[in-house]
């Protein structure tokens, strides 16, 4: 049983935790592997458990772990959406359909915030374009603190330093973009924009409140009636984006 445990990698999906569904007030959920399991991440699982969690505070799975399954940047704003409490998190996202388009001058989401996320826990995507992933993070989660990739399992694999600076960087930078629009609110403050001539002020305000998410049929996150939003072409990995788990995975 050891000779066949080292030689092929167990795969978790998430799910398993469906029992866990019927515990509405669940607050918090820290769930780690072993070394040579790997989590295999779903969008509508975590959809599930963001609406049967909606109390939750922190969420947890193999926050130093290592996988090469992540989720999509539409199933991690549906989980924010649901739970307004969530401080802490850490999941694995696929950061390709972020990372493979420009900066665009329509804020994402129709200016969805999540004002109480603190800490995020990545794993260990690859990432090309810095700044695009930092001006995504900052303007969905403005005020976290802590943004972490590429620690603990990760410091084996060949190319941890070259993408553990990286997201040092999209930290530095994600605090940055927070301060720069922080100034901005406090100058729009100051010029009283924002407020229409009857002093109500209206639906893109400084203020941040956000519209309510919802799935279309082929589940991408919709927001309102407008904005942009991110296509995702299913979950599927792309390995330009995510770190490739080479042996054998066995599913259970």
């Amino acid at each position: 049983m050891t000779d066949w445990v080292a030689d092929h990698k167990i795969s978790i999906r998430l799910a398993v935790f469906k029992p866990l569904f019927a515990f509405h007030n669940l607050c918090k959920l820290n769930f780690e592997a072993y070394h040579r399991c790997v989590m295999r991440w779903d969008d509508s699982v975590l959809l599930q458990m963001a609406k049967a969690w909606p109390l939750l505070e922190e969420l947890h799975f193999n926050k130093f772990g290592h996988s090469s399954h992540g989720v999509t940047p539409n199933a991690f704003i549906s989980l924010l959406q649901h739970c307004p409490r969530l401080v802490s998190v850490a999941v694995l996202m696929n950061w390709s359909t972020i990372d493979g388009h420009e900066i665009s001058p329509d804020v994402p989401y129709q200016g969805f915030a999540h004002k109480a996320l603190s800490q995020a826990f990545f794993g260990s995507p690859r990432i090309h374009h810095l700044t695009r992933i930092a001006a995504f993070i900052s303007a969905i989660v403005p005020r976290v603190g802590l943004v972490a990739s590429w620690v603990g399992e990760s410091r084996d694999h060949p190319n941890f330093e070259k993408y553990y600076i990286r997201w040092k960087v999209v930290q530095d930078l994600v605090k940055s973009f927070s301060m720069v629009r922080e100034q901005g609110r406090r100058l729009m403050l100051v010029a009283g924009e924002g407020v229409d001539d009857r002093g109500i002020e209206g639906s893109h305000n400084h203020i941040g409140i956000a519209p309510s998410v919802q799935e279309s049929e082929d589940r991408d996150v919709v927001v309102g009636g407008g904005g942009e939003v991110y296509e995702d072409s299913g979950n599927e990995s792309n390995p330009e984006y995510v770190s490739s788990d080479e042996d054998s995975e066995e599913g259970f």
